[in-house]
């Protein structure tokens, strides 16, 4: 029986640091792009006519 719980969680431990793994990947490739160019790009500018607000390309 504890065999079979081993087994188990190893195969979820695999399974998470391989998750893990990836996640790091994805946030990595998010923070290689310039922050500048991706602020404000998700959300409507609150004041259209401000110094802040550029129009999306």
């Amino acid at each position: 029986m504890t065999i079979i719980i081993a087994r188990r969680l190893t195969i979820i431990c695999l399974v998470m640091g391989l998750f893990a793994a990836g996640f790091t990947m994805v946030v990595q490739h998010s923070e290689r792009r310039s922050a500048i160019g991706t602020i404000g790009l998700s959300a409507p500018c609150p004041q259209p006519a401000g110094l802040h607000c550029r129009a999306a390309l």
